[in-house]
Protein backbone atom coordinates (compact mmCIF):
# COMPACT_ATOMS: atom_id res chain seq x y z
CA UNK A 1 0.00 0.00 0.00
CA UNK A 2 1.64 3.27 -0.98
CA UNK A 3 0.78 6.65 1.27
CA UNK A 4 -0.76 9.52 -0.66
CA UNK A 5 1.62 12.66 0.61
CA UNK A 6 2.45 15.78 -1.19
CA UNK A 7 2.43 13.38 -4.45
CA UNK A 8 0.11 15.61 -6.81
CA UNK A 9 -0.12 19.62 -6.67
CA UNK A 10 -2.19 22.29 -8.58
CA UNK A 11 -3.20 25.91 -8.95
CA UNK A 12 -6.18 26.29 -7.38
CA UNK A 13 -8.68 28.05 -9.12
CA UNK A 14 -8.53 30.92 -7.38
CA UNK A 15 -5.24 32.51 -6.87
CA UNK A 16 -4.56 33.01 -3.33
CA UNK A 17 -1.75 34.13 -2.24
CA UNK A 18 0.22 32.38 0.42
CA UNK A 19 0.46 35.18 3.95
CA UNK A 20 3.50 34.10 4.63
CA UNK A 21 5.66 33.69 1.48
CA UNK A 22 3.74 35.89 -0.63
CA UNK A 23 3.62 33.07 -3.33
CA UNK A 24 0.11 31.90 -4.51
CA UNK A 25 -1.12 29.09 -2.42
CA UNK A 26 -1.29 25.05 -4.20
CA UNK A 27 -3.70 22.70 -3.83
CA UNK A 28 -2.23 19.07 -3.02
CA UNK A 29 -3.35 15.34 -3.12
CA UNK A 30 -6.90 14.61 -2.65
CA UNK A 31 -7.75 18.48 -2.88
CA UNK A 32 -5.97 19.34 -5.83
CA UNK A 33 -7.72 15.87 -7.31
CA UNK A 34 -11.04 17.35 -6.26
CA UNK A 35 -10.54 20.74 -7.96
CA UNK A 36 -9.62 19.15 -11.39
CA UNK A 37 -12.95 17.20 -11.15
CA UNK A 38 -14.83 19.93 -10.08
CA UNK A 39 -13.21 21.97 -12.99
CA UNK A 40 -13.81 19.41 -15.53
CA UNK A 41 -17.90 19.11 -14.21
CA UNK A 42 -18.14 22.77 -14.38
CA UNK A 43 -16.68 23.75 -17.37
CA UNK A 44 -19.26 24.07 -20.49
CA UNK A 45 -17.96 22.58 -23.81
CA UNK A 46 -16.68 25.12 -26.15
CA UNK A 47 -15.71 27.56 -23.36
CA UNK A 48 -12.03 26.91 -23.81
CA UNK A 49 -10.24 28.19 -26.75
CA UNK A 50 -7.82 25.27 -27.34
CA UNK A 51 -9.60 22.31 -25.95
CA UNK A 52 -13.35 22.86 -27.48
CA UNK A 53 -14.23 18.94 -25.83
CA UNK A 54 -13.08 19.83 -22.45
CA UNK A 55 -15.31 19.70 -19.69
CA UNK A 56 -19.11 19.04 -19.58
CA UNK A 57 -22.63 20.74 -20.28
CA UNK A 58 -23.56 19.73 -17.06
CA UNK A 59 -24.89 23.11 -16.60
CA UNK A 60 -26.34 23.66 -19.72
CA UNK A 61 -27.91 20.16 -19.97
CA UNK A 62 -30.46 21.64 -16.66
CA UNK A 63 -32.94 22.12 -18.87
CA UNK A 64 -33.42 19.23 -20.19
CA UNK A 65 -35.94 16.64 -18.76
CA UNK A 66 -34.46 15.03 -15.23
CA UNK A 67 -34.07 11.14 -16.75
CA UNK A 68 -32.48 12.49 -20.21
CA UNK A 69 -29.94 14.46 -17.57
CA UNK A 70 -29.22 11.16 -15.67
CA UNK A 71 -28.39 8.90 -18.96
CA UNK A 72 -26.85 12.20 -20.96
CA UNK A 73 -24.88 13.72 -18.43
CA UNK A 74 -23.46 11.03 -16.34
CA UNK A 75 -22.18 9.37 -19.09
CA UNK A 76 -20.38 12.46 -20.62
CA UNK A 77 -19.39 13.15 -17.05
CA UNK A 78 -17.57 9.77 -16.94
CA UNK A 79 -16.36 10.38 -20.47
CA UNK A 80 -14.63 13.57 -19.23
CA UNK A 81 -13.25 12.48 -16.13
CA UNK A 82 -11.69 9.67 -17.74
CA UNK A 83 -10.24 11.48 -20.59
CA UNK A 84 -9.03 14.53 -19.05
CA UNK A 85 -8.10 13.22 -14.78
CA UNK A 86 -6.13 10.25 -15.87
CA UNK A 87 -5.19 10.49 -11.92
CA UNK A 88 -8.24 8.59 -10.93
CA UNK A 89 -10.45 5.74 -11.62
CA UNK A 90 -14.31 6.60 -11.68
CA UNK A 91 -16.14 4.22 -9.50
CA UNK A 92 -19.77 5.27 -8.82
CA UNK A 93 -21.60 7.93 -9.56
CA UNK A 94 -25.16 9.05 -9.05
CA UNK A 95 -26.97 12.23 -9.62
CA UNK A 96 -30.45 13.79 -7.81
CA UNK A 97 -32.91 16.26 -9.27
CA UNK A 98 -34.23 18.56 -6.72
CA UNK A 99 -36.36 21.55 -7.88
CA UNK A 100 -33.67 23.78 -9.47
CA UNK A 101 -30.25 21.76 -8.29
CA UNK A 102 -28.72 19.00 -9.42
CA UNK A 103 -26.48 17.64 -6.99
CA UNK A 104 -23.92 14.77 -8.33
CA UNK A 105 -22.34 12.26 -6.01
CA UNK A 106 -18.93 10.66 -7.58
CA UNK A 107 -16.85 7.99 -6.19
CA UNK A 108 -13.51 7.35 -7.46
CA UNK A 109 -10.18 5.65 -6.67
CA UNK A 110 -6.30 7.03 -6.92
CA UNK A 111 -4.66 5.24 -9.37
CA UNK A 112 -1.50 3.50 -7.95
CA UNK A 113 -2.47 4.37 -4.60
CA UNK A 114 -4.83 2.55 -2.20
CA UNK A 115 -6.77 5.97 -1.59
CA UNK A 116 -10.56 6.02 -1.87
CA UNK A 117 -12.23 9.45 -2.29
CA UNK A 118 -15.61 11.01 -3.12
CA UNK A 119 -17.03 14.62 -4.17
CA UNK A 120 -20.40 16.09 -3.97
CA UNK A 121 -20.96 18.90 -6.59
CA UNK A 122 -24.02 20.48 -6.68
CA UNK A 123 -24.96 22.56 -9.74
CA UNK A 124 -27.92 24.76 -9.42
CA UNK A 125 -30.37 26.53 -12.87
CA UNK A 126 -29.45 30.16 -12.71
CA UNK A 127 -33.46 30.58 -14.65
Amino acid sequence: MKILKNVFSDIPMFLTKNSFTGDVNIKKDQSAIKESIKNIILTINHERPLDYEFGTNATVSMFENPDDFSFYVENNIALAITRYEPRVTLTKMNSTFEGKTVTLDIEYSIKDFDVRDNIRITVERVR
